[in-house]
């Protein structure tokens, strides 16, 4: 990880801060379950299913 993304995942406890060394697991999944829960979120507005690999226009 690089300084700043360690700085970033850092977090503090009672018993001091903690930064991480190696990337924990789940965080480079962050954007894709991200982009899951807007599509969900969304969806009961406007009814439009997420497109997957690329527009699908008929």
């Amino acid at each position: 990880m690089t300084d700043r993304a360690r700085a970033i995942s850092a977090f503090i406890t009672p018993f001091g801060l903690f930064e991480w060394n190696r990337m924990p697991f789940g965080l480079k999944n962050v954007p894709q379950i991200y982009q899951r829960m807007l599509d969900n979120a969304l969806y009961g507005f406007t009814r439009i299913p997420r497109l997957e690999g690329g527009p699908a226009l008929k």
